[in-house]
């Protein structure tokens, strides 16, 4: 029985806060499969404010978490929406070649 546990243990990911925590495993966590919701809501939210903004508003304009004005808005939300997206998609394959593995 101790043996059992013992293998669950290092089975378990490492703590973001432990001392062994390195780039490598961030890049795992961030890569895994894990996040493929989250990135793909956050993607699909991110497209909806870009358009809001890039077509329905007179000066696009954004006040959190800094007060930012027209193009700027536009390359920002661009940008984010090229890191959600790229992250979202990493994740679905991931994803799809465990669920193939099995």
């Amino acid at each position: 029985m101790s043996e059992h546990t013992e293998v669950e243990r290092e089975e378990r990911p490492a703590s973001i806060f432990s001392e062994s925590y390195d780039a490598k495993q961030f890049k795992k966590d961030m890569t895994s499969g894990q996040l493929r919701w989250l990135a793909t809501i956050l993607c699909v939210a991110n497209a909806g404010l870009l358009a809001f903004d890039f077509f329905f508003s007179e000066e696009p304009e954004m006040h959190f978490p800094v007060h930012l004005k027209g193009a700027v808005v536009v390359w920002l939300l661009s940008a984010t929406l090229l890191v959600w997206s790229s992250l979202a998609f990493v994740n679905w394959k991931n994803w799809a070649a465990k669920r193939r593995a099995r």
